[in-house]
Parts: structure tokens; sequence; C-alpha cells
């Protein structure tokens, strides 16, 4: 069975499973599989009286600012001038978040809105409702599966950001459905999803395909969430991975006939995720790995002579990247936290000089949990290039993370 087929199979599949089952009732407690929670949040009345339904609002705001020279070596966005040697000197607020939570009958309807960085953006608007056997079924725009890391909130990070490969590797919101389950007390969790595969806030899908995500997670030791602090003292490990099939667009300008033509390469990707973290007296250990090969399938133009891929020079490319992260509360303040990353990502594995690397030390300072911490960290980068010099930088951050 082609992998075209499978994905058309699964797309049609769920949606039809899903409305058999609607009508069962509702049973066992949610799974924070697929999505992010608000670390804090106050509950009012709203709506009718009779209704007697709750509205839980909360949200959370991260101030942050970044200290550090430009790029040497050469700004490898080109800039060149009293702006390419300038510092990085500058307060943001990456994170101003509004969440509002409610039930409906046997629903879970959850909204999501970010305000920061100067833009209004809706993250999340969903509804999800239990199906019974651990099971839960979710519809509307929300975080994708591919990613185990992407999937733990950006609140919760023991960095004050997540790292970059995640989303590099193709980690988005995206309006969908999704089927997950959990089983023997969340040792075993599984998901399945298909998308649009166009990220959040774009409504249809623009190629002939949807986007089709599954993954499966283990904790054998037990019940094992991804918390930023404080780690637990006791030995926990959790195991999983992910699977991506998606078509992307491509444009491309092309000499055909003497003249330039538009053309538009349909690409088609099929990538693969592993996820392992591991926790014991106060320390622990996360690591997760992308791989994924983007095939050209298909070319087409509004000219009547659309030239082949091979003609175009057109050839498949493997791409990967991945991360590994350690952090551990300080003994004698547990308050403190203490952590450090190393990540890279490769858009063309055959392109060994075309990469980006950074590592990063951290220290977190937890004075309500993710509620309110104060997270510094510094970081070095260095930029690699097909064809050019390396260019590299190092940027100190320092957050205030406050949530209602």
């Amino acid at each position: 069975m082609t992998s075209l087929a499978l994905r058309c199979r699964l797309a049609f599949a769920i949606p039809f499973v899903a409305t058999l089952v609607l009508a069962a009732p509702a049973h066992a407690g949610p799974v924070d599989l697929a999505d992010d929670v608000t670390p804090t949040t106050k509950q009012a009345k709203a709506g009718k009286k009779s209704l007697g339904r709750a509205v839980k609002v909360g949200g959370i705001v991260q101030l942050r600012y970044a200290l550090g020279p430009n790029w040497r070596g050469g700004n490898p966005d080109g800039a060149t001038g009293p702006l390419a040697t300038a510092w990085t000197d500058s307060f943001t607020v990456p994170r101003a978040r509004l969440e509002v939570a409610t039930d409906v009958l046997d629903w879970k309807l959850r909204t999501k809105v970010d305000f920061g960085r100067g833009m209004v953006r809706l993250l999340n608007a969903y509804a999800e409702r239990e199906l019974g056997l651990g099971t839960q079924l979710k519809l509307g725009q929300f975080k994708r599966i591919f990613s185990q890391t992407y999937l733990v909130s950006a609140e919760e990070s023991q960095i004050y950001e997540r790292p970059d490969v995640v989303e590099e590797a193709g980690s988005s919101r995206d309006i969908g459905v999704l089927l997950s389950g959990d089983w023997l007390g969340e040792r075993v969790m599984a998901a399945v999803g298909v998308f649009n595969g166009n990220g959040m806030n774009t409504e249809g899908n623009d190629n002939t395909n949807l986007r089709v995500e599954a993954r499966l997670d283990v904790a054998p030791l037990g019940k094992y969430d991804l918390v930023s602090h404080p780690i637990g003292r006791k030995p926990k490990v959790r195991l999983g991975g992910g699977i991506a099939s998606y078509q992307d667009n491509a444009s491309l300008k092309a000499q055909v006939g003497g003249k330039s033509v538009q053309i538009k390469q349909f690409d088609e990707t099929t990538a693969f995720s592993a996820f392992a973290a591991a926790r014991w007296q106060g320390v622990e250990l996360r690591a997760e790995g992308f791989q994924g090969t983007r095939d050209p399938i298909d070319a087409r133009a509004s000219d009547a002579q659309v030239p082949s891929l091979a003609s175009l020079g057109v050839k498949p490319v493997d791409w990967r990247g991945g991360y590994v992260q350690v952090a551990a509360d300080v003994p004698f303040h547990r308050a403190l936290q203490v952590a450090a990353a190393a990540e890279e990502w490769e858009p063309n594995a055959a392109i060994r000089t075309d990469s980006d690397t950074r590592y990063t030390v951290a220290l977190n300072y937890y004075l309500d949990g993710d509620a309110a911490k104060i997270q510094a960290a510094w970081q070095d980068r260095t930029l690699r290039r097909a064809g050019t010099d390396e260019s590299t930088r190092w940027t100190a951050f320092l957050q205030l993370q406050l949530a209602y």
C-alpha cells in the first residue's frame, strides 16, 4: 500500500470511527498528550446560571532581555555596515497568553490567544471529548504530535526557550482531528492525527493531500510527566517516537522556451522522530532526534511546456537534527536549577557545512514553580552555509515568567 493511499484511508477512517462512538458516555480523565496547559488558572462563573457552567481563565507573561554582540565572521543574512556589527540589546515580550476553558455537555472547549512579539495570534481553538476505554477525540486547531518536546508547554521549559531544532523539523500548530489514548496508568500512550498541513490560522488545504502524524510513548516505570521543576527523585524513564507524512509546495523559476516560467514544485516528505527522557535523584536527561526525506514528485506551471524535475536539477533532500539536554535541581537549594543543552540542525544532510549549532547553559530560580520563575541563560550559536565562512555569536538572556 502506498503512503498516499494509507494517508487517504486514515483521513476518512478517523472521523468516521469517531462519529460512530460520539454517542458513547464519557469516562476516564483527560490526557495531556497533545497540547500544553497554562500552569495556573482562576475559575469564574459564566453563562446562564441555569447551566451552572464554569469558565476557567488563565494566562502567562514572559518578559525577556537579550544582550550580546552580533555575528562574527559575517552576517548570515548578508547585512553589512554598522548594523552587521552592532550588539543585541533589547527587551521583548515573547509570550503574553490568555487561555479560556469551559465544558459544554461532554465536550471540553479550549481557546488560547497570544499577544506576544507585537502580534495577535490564535494558538488553540479546539473541542475535546472522552470516548471511553482511555481514548479521546480532539477537533480544531492545536499542536501537532510529531515531536514530544513540542507537546511540552514552552512555559514549562527548563531553558528560557525550547530547542529551535524542534520547530525546524516541522513542529507547529495546525487544524485537524486527533484520536489519542493512554492505558495502564499512562504507561502506554498513543495518538494519530490528520491535519491540513498548512500550519495554524490557515484555512483549507493548499495541496492534494493531508498531513498524517502518529506517535507512541511508553513509561515502563510508571507515569512520567515532563514537568520542569521539581525533578523527581524516583527513577523514571520515558521513550517515544513519531512519524509524519505530508506534501509541501514550493515555487521556483525556470527558463522554458526562452522565457521565465513560474514552476510549482510538489514535494512529499516522510519524517521520523525519537524521544528519550530519564530522571533520578533530582537530575533529568532529555533528548530528541529528527530525520526526514523530502522527495520531489511533480512540477506544474501555467505554461503548457512543463519541464521535468530532473531537467531542473531537483533531487531528494535528507534533513536531520536533534538535541540533548540535562537539568538538575541544586541539592542545598531546591528552588535553584541548573541546565545545559546542545542542538544541531542540518537542512541538507548531504552538505555537512550547511548547519546550525547551539550550546546553551542556564540557571533557573523558581519563586512559585512555573507560575513565577526567573531564568538566565547564555547561548553560543554557529551558522554554516554552503560556500561561505561560518558565522558565530553569543547571546545572554534574562527572563521573568509570571502566570495567573
